[in-house]
């Protein structure tokens, strides 16, 4: 039986095409997300840059007014001009100091703690800024307002303070901010590298996947094509094929094809040296026993010894006859070419027919046949199933003891009906029942009475015909049973 074809090489060359189309699918999927991360991580770089340039800039700002504001507090910048330039310096790094804060977005960048802070800062010091200013004009009227100048200093005393604390927690915030911002920096390079490798790796492995795809694609193909190339050069010589192609797509397929051609081929090689063996066994042996039968008869010789002869001659040519209709009826059967006319046929009137056809040879071994078939109605072709029944019968007569009993019944079955013809002769041996049903097989070559070995393949090649079965079942010195099976419903 020919098996299904399951994965075809037209499935197996589109899993080739589809499989790296899918790594392709996959890899950009991976390179449009290590793209949209490395834009993240880009962005979130210039923050940082922008960031830790915003903490450089404040730093530097606040320094300077700080040192600024620390010399004008201590009345290091002389004169009254010399003091008012200084303030407006540091109108200057303070508007600086603002501008950084505003305009680098720095609040998106910080927290808003630290935001906070820094605006705090910036207001401390612009008061800070108004009170020197004041400061500086009492001073420089000190002698009509001593007191207040005095009132604020005091002032510019406590607000300095104020200013001192706010601006060590803003550097101490500052200088904790530095080693997060360069950490996150490197951090963030270390990602945008990983990319190239990532994106070089992936294009290294689809590539080898893909020349891997396509080697052992090659290599199952053209492996199993020069198996199945040996395999067709055996053929013509009539050896048996030994080696299988491996699979289930098209090769495994026409191997399988190519395997069943070559039993079929030595079968029939079989056959023919079968059949030139029988040939010139059955057909020698009459022929010659015919040719000496003629010989005899053309010498001088009384009326019945010439009626013996001829009746010789008549047996000889009636079993090559019988020959040539058997060989005849088997091509036919084997080819389809034999027409099945199916009608009701009633198996215990046909078994009555058999047993008046062979009664003069069953009663000279003083055997009794028994009809227990009666009533039971099938739809077959009578003459075909006749052949059959007095085929088995006849065997089991012929190889019967004497004052035995051979008996034909039949078995309604759910879908079939079972017909048996059982005897009670010696049995056959396990070892020869599984080639009874095949072509000039005989149980005994050297015995006196035998057939030409083609009954019984006739009998399976007309069941079969029926959609039926047939089979035997027998022990040594028990007898046989014959039996075979008609569908309910014959399919011919």
């Amino acid at each position: 039986m020919l098996p299904k074809l399951k994965l075809q090489i037209l499935h197996k060359g589109l899993l080739l095409l589809l499989i790296p189309f899918a790594l392709q699918i996959v890899l950009f999927v991976q390179l449009f997300s290590l793209a949209s991360k490395s834009e993240a991580l880009s962005v979130e770089v210039d923050k940082l840059a922008v960031k830790q340039a915003v903490i450089s800039a404040l730093a530097g700002s606040l320094v300077s007014v700080i040192q600024r504001m620390l010399g004008l507090t201590l009345g290091h910048t002389g004169t009254v001009k010399n003091t008012e330039e200084a303030i407006e310096k540091l109108h200057a790094r303070s508007a600086e100091a603002r501008q950084i804060l505003e305009s680098s977005g720095v609040k998106d960048v910080f927290d808003s703690k630290l935001v906070n802070l820094i605006e705090d800062v910036q207001k401390d010091q612009v008061e800070m800024l108004a009170l020197l200013r004041n400061y500086q004009n009492e001073k420089a009227n000190s002698e009509d307002r001593p007191l207040e100048a005095i009132a604020d200093l005091r002032e510019l005393k406590t607000r300095w303070f104020k200013f001192g604390r706010s601006m060590f927690l803003l550097k101490q915030m500052m200088d904790e901010q530095v080693p997060v911002i360069q950490r996150q920096i490197r951090e963030n390079q270390a990602q945008r590298e990983k990319i190239k490798p990532m994106l070089l790796f992936g294009i290294a492995s689809e590539f080898g996947l893909t020349i891997l795809l396509i080697l052992l694609f090659l290599k199952d193909i053209t492996g199993r094509l020069q198996v199945l190339v040996g395999n067709a050069y055996l053929i013509p010589s009539g050896k048996p094929l030994s080696a299988r192609v491996s699979g289930t797509d098209e090769l495994a397929y026409l191997d399988t094809v190519l395997h069943s051609a070559s039993d079929q081929l030595i079968e029939a090689s079989e056959y023919r040296k079968s059949l030139m063996q029988m040939v010139a066994h059955d057909l020698r042996s009459p022929l010659i026993s015919m040719k000496l039968a003629l010989e005899l008869i053309l010498t001088p010789q009384d009326e019945s010894t010439r009626a013996s002869r001829v009746m010789s001659i008549t047996r000889n040519v009636g079993r090559l006859i019988l020959l040539v209709e058997d060989l005849l009826t088997i091509e036919k059967l084997e080819s389809g070419k034999m027409d099945i006319s199916l009608d009701a046929v009633d198996l215990g009137k046909l078994a009555d027919e058999v047993f008046e056809t062979l009664a003069s040879h069953a009663q000279s071994k003083s055997i009794t046949l028994k009809n227990e078939a009666r009533g039971v109605v099938i739809a077959a072709d009578p003459d075909r199933l006749m052949q059959v029944i007095a085929n088995l019968v006849s065997n089991a007569i012929k190889y019967s003891k004497k004052n035995t009993t051979v008996v034909v019944s039949a078995e309604a079955e759910p879908e079939s009906v079972k017909v048996a013809i059982t005897d009670e002769g010696e049995g056959i041996p396990a070892v020869k029942q599984a080639k009874l049903f095949e072509k000039f097989y005989r149980t005994d070559p050297d015995a006196a009475e035998q057939g030409f070995g083609l009954g019984l393949a006739i009998c399976r090649l007309i069941v079969d015909a029926h959609g039926g079965r047939i089979g035997v079942v027998s022990r040594e010195g028990k007898g046989s049973m014959f039996w075979f099976t008609i569908p309910v419903e014959p399919e011919v």
